[in-house]
């Protein structure tokens, strides 16, 4: 039976501070809704942890497995809430600050008490402020990302959403709240920080060991990085705009300067596996279609016009768009498997298709690819399955009822066509 919210607590001998801050959690909770439970994940404590959170009326669950992570992923596999509030339970969460977080509930897929932003504050010792400082300008900086508090453990969440992605994590310390966070952006779910003023806990001693920190912190980067440079990557397209490799930040931007100059500056059109491209970002009136829902989340931010679907079986009435931009799309697609009769279909008559597609027929292109291939593996490159010359889409157009009436290429290797449904 689902619940509204629930409150995850991970403990490990935290009888003392469940005594402090379970009372103030109900406090603040009950003054948000009615409808909620407190979740303890005990970590097979030696003390009174679950008795002493039993006493106060929290469900308890044992963790099965041993690991700040594996108590993570137990909890969201265990929890009844629509939302889920993670609390620290050495009280360095101040539980008055959980209506923050749930007042962001609706806005965000995921909300984090941010210790690093302006207005946000860490009460810590020197050098795990420091340490927290450092690691969290690292993967900053590796994995271009503008957010402050990547780290941080205080956090509100879509329970939809991480469950959506709970088979994939695979870390199993502290390291998991980074594989969360990345792997949600990637996914192009919206994630949002608000200041907070982190404390210092009250009883115990820390169950982090430093060296074994380090080394799941730096394995846990690694796979994101490998993740953020992928076609994977919700934001892929977006941001290989600005990307720091200058011929892949030149090729984007030459892309979109030709094909946003074929659209004549068109009031609206059909952009077929838009990806989360900065053409669609930026015609607000015309309608992206992708099969991959994460990079239409992703681009929901800047165009609400957004369909889920397939090209082989258009999700549109015919003759209804007066145009098509279908950009790097077809050499993904088995070629039995890509029909321009469906795309002509949709196209009004005298309507205009913009294809995009690399021409195999260029020795520059096939060049290009096998180095693109090299310095980028898990990039689009990977995924070209379907090869098409200049002669060969002349003739597919024609057969098809289009006809070119101008092209452009990209360093003799990309080509783009306008063309006209006869």
């Amino acid at each position: 039976m689902s619940i509204e919210l629930s409150i995850v607590i991970l403990a490990y001998n935290e009888e003392d501070n469940l005594k402090l801050i379970v009372p103030k959690i109900k406090t603040a909770a009950s003054r948000l809704t009615s409808d909620y439970e407190i979740l303890i994940v005990d970590g097979n404590s030696s003390d009174e942890t679950v008795k002493v959170a039993k006493s106060l009326g929290c469900r308890v669950i044992s963790q099965d497995k041993p690991g700040y992570g594996n108590a993570f992923k137990q909890a969201f596999k265990e929890l009844k809430g629509k939302y889920a509030i993670n609390v620290d339970a050495d009280c360095s969460h101040d539980p008055e600050f959980i209506k923050e977080l749930w007042s962001k509930r609706e806005e965000t897929h995921l909300v984090i008490a941010s210790r690093y932003i302006q207005g946000g504050k860490a009460e810590m010792p020197i050098f795990r402020r420091t340490l927290s400082l450092f690691l969290n300008k690292v993967y900053r900086t590796v994995l271009s990302l503008s957010y402050k508090d990547l780290s941080s453990g205080f956090r509100l969440y879509n329970v939809e959403a991480i469950r959506s992605l709970l088979t994939e994590l695979s870390a199993t310390d502290f390291d998991v709240l980074l594989e969360v966070f990345i792997k949600l952006y990637c996914k192009g779910y919206t994630i949002s920080e608000i200041p907070f003023c982190y404390k210092p806990r009250k009883y115990g001693r820390s169950s982090v060991r430093l060296f074994k920190f380090a080394v799941s912190y730096l394995k846990t980067l690694y796979h994101s990085w490998q993740l953020r440079n992928s076609a994977f990557s919700a934001d892929y397209d977006d941001r290989a705009f600005n990307s720091k490799i200058i011929f892949q930040r030149y090729w984007q931007r030459k892309r979109y300067e030709i094909i946003m100059n074929m659209t004549e500056n068109a009031g609206s059109c059909i952009d077929l596996g838009c990806g989360s491209s900065r053409i669609i970002q930026n015609m607000p009136k015309s309608v992206g279609l992708d099969i991959d829902l994460n990079k239409l989340r992703y681009v929901k931010k800047n165009n609400n016009l957004l369909v889920k679907g397939d090209i082989e079986k258009l999700p549109f009435k015919d003759n209804v768009v007066p145009m098509v931009i279908c950009s790097q799309v077809m050499e993904h697609i088995p070629k039995q498997k890509f029909n321009l009769n469906e795309i002509n279909r949709i196209i009004k008559d005298k309507g205009i298709l913009i294809l995009g597609t690399p021409d195999y027929g260029s020795f520059w292109w096939n060049f290009i690819e096998w180095f693109y291939k090299k310095i980028l593996p898990n990039a689009y490159g990977e995924g070209h399955i379907a090869t098409y010359t200049k002669k060969e889409l002349e003739r597919i157009l024609e057969e098809s009822g289009f006809k070119i009436v101008e092209y452009k290429y990209i360093c003799k290797g990309e080509l783009i066509l306008k063309t006209v449904k006869l």
